[in-house]
């Protein structure tokens, strides 16, 4: 009886293995769509329908270092606690998530939430690691800031062109028509009178000014404030410029010709 038995299990488990060799491996299902197909087990609502994998702590996968190579790439584990180590295989393992091991950087990669903090740069603060380079592909990367700035609080390079807003203006340009972007502003026509937007509002600020009207014009002051025209200087020459900056109180020139 026994050896009957053993020889019908026997024949069973070959029939499964060559079916698992043919279609897949099914749980739950006889005609698995992929090489493992786990179908939930709808019938059994104390059994929770899952997968699990391999389980351990930060330092538990550091001890595993030297296993991961080559044919272990797209491995996932699922890290428990703790941080990697800098300079190996789990210095990207930031807390507690998913992770998939990439055998050409070497490095165990996050999936979704494999991080304890957010260092998305719309939610959280990050730190780069290393040198990163963003291919554009022809494609503007455009910030749209509103009232807000974008600032750089240290040194900034640019290896090529620089483009900015220039606008023409015909008439005269008071404060109040100044807008928010304006940074080049042609004088055109019939401009006459002049005033800059309010420098105890606009800190910081750097304005171009070019006057090709044919003609001098004269900066006016808003209700008598020296705040809405450059410091110590009354009119611009034609085909003349000016490059402003606001201190906080008034503009001062930093560059041009007049």
């Amino acid at each position: 009886m026994k050896k009957f038995l053993f020889t019908a299990t026997m024949l069973v488990s070959f029939t499964a293995l060559s079916h698992a060799q043919q279609r897949g491996v099914g749980i739950n299902t006889t005609t698995p769509a992929a090489t493992l197909d786990v179908v939930a087990n709808n019938a059994d609502p104390g059994m929770p329908d899952a997968v699990l994998v391999p389980r351990m702590t930060a330092a538990e996968l550091g001890a595993k270092n030297s296993a991961y190579n080559a044919e272990q790439n797209g491995a996932l584990v699922f890290v428990l606690s703790g941080t990697g180590t800098a300079g190996t295989r789990t210095e990207n393992v930031t807390g507690t998530g998913f992770y998939y091991y990439n055998s050409g950087t070497t490095r165990w990669v996050p999936v979704g939430g494999g991080s304890a903090t957010d260092t998305s740069i719309y939610t959280g603060n990050g730190t780069l690691t290393s040198v990163r380079t963003v291919d554009q592909a022809n494609n503007n990367l455009t910030f749209t800031t509103g009232t807000a700035r974008t600032i750089i609080n240290g040194t900034f390079e640019t290896q090529g062109a620089v483009y900015s807003k220039t606008r023409s203006v015909v008439g005269d340009l008071v404060a109040g028509t100044w807008q928010a972007n304006d940074y080049n502003i042609v004088l055109t026509g019939t401009t006459n009178n002049i005033s800059l937007p309010d420098a105890t509002t606009n800190s910081g600020r750097v304005i171009s000014l070019t006057n090709q009207t044919g003609g001098t014009r004269t900066f006016v002051t808003g209700a008598g404030n020296v705040a809405f025209r450059p410091l110590n200087v009354a009119t611009i020459q034609g085909g003349r410029g000016l490059l402003m900056v606001s201190d906080g109180s008034v503009w001062q020139i930093i560059g041009g010709y007049n």
